[in-house]
This record gives C-alpha cells, sequence and structure tokens, in this order.
C-alpha cells in the first residue's frame, strides 16, 4: 500500500493517554491514498487519501439525510460515514486489483478494526 509517510503511532512515546493513541491510530488514514486512484494513475499531489473520503462521505450523508431522508437520524449517518473505513488502518485500502477475496477483506478489516478499538480498552 502507498502512504504519504510512515505509521503516525511511532512517533508517540510510550506513555501517552490512550484516548491520543487512538487519535493517532484514526489519523493514519490522512496517510493511506486511495489505492485504486494510483492504479488509474492519479498522481500522489491530486490522489484523495482514506480521511478524505471518509470526510466527503461522511457530510454527503448528512446533507443527503438533513434534506431528503426525514425517515434517517443525520448523525448516525455522519458517524458511519466517518467510521466506515477505519479497518484501512492496518489493512489497507484493498482494491479489486489485489486479488484478495471478498470474505479475506472483510476479515482484515474486521481484525484491524478490533486492533484499533480495543488495544485501547
Amino acid at each position: 500500500m502507498e502512504t504519504k509517510y510512515r505509521h503516525t503511532k511511532g512517533l508517540l512515546s510510550e506513555k501517552t493517554h490512550p484516548v491520543i493513541e487512538l487519535f493517532f491510530e484514526f489519523a493514519q488514514l490522512k496517510n493511506l491514498y486511495r489505492q485504486g486512484w494510483l492504479n488509474r494513475g492519479v498522481s500522489k499531489l491530486d490522489c484523495e487519501t482514506v480521511a478524505d473520503h471518509s470526510f466527503g462521505v461522511a457530510l454527503l450523508g448528512y446533507i443527503l439525510a438533513e434534506e431528503y431522508r426525514p425517515d434517517l437520524d443525520p448523525q448516525k449517518v455522519m458517524k458511519l460515514g466517518l467510521f466506515h473505513e477505519i479497518g484501512e488502518v492496518y489493512a489497507g485500502d484493498i482494491t479489486s486489483k489485489d486479488g484478495v477475496s471478498l470474505e479475506e477483506k472483510s476479515a482484515k478489516e474486521y481484525a484491524a478494526v478490533q486492533k484499533v478499538f480495543f488495544a485501547y480498552a
């Protein structure tokens, strides 16, 4: 997986509050390029990151729920948008060109979510 720089968690000292550690885990998504964009020839300078994508999904989801779907809770939709790629912190942005089955991708992302959220419990 191509990233902007190394995993940010390595920048922390040993005695860091768990909430700060969790934030640095999430911040890793700012480093991870959308691999499908790179595969299509988009330059790293112009390439969206996973965090860029998640922010856009959250914002669009909130607006659509607020304006067009009164049956949905806009805040819940926004939260889903923000968190829907957390598994990519460790699994990476797996694309169809990577030759990974949907079952394996799901297992990798599930393990990554477990690692992110339950390491600090």
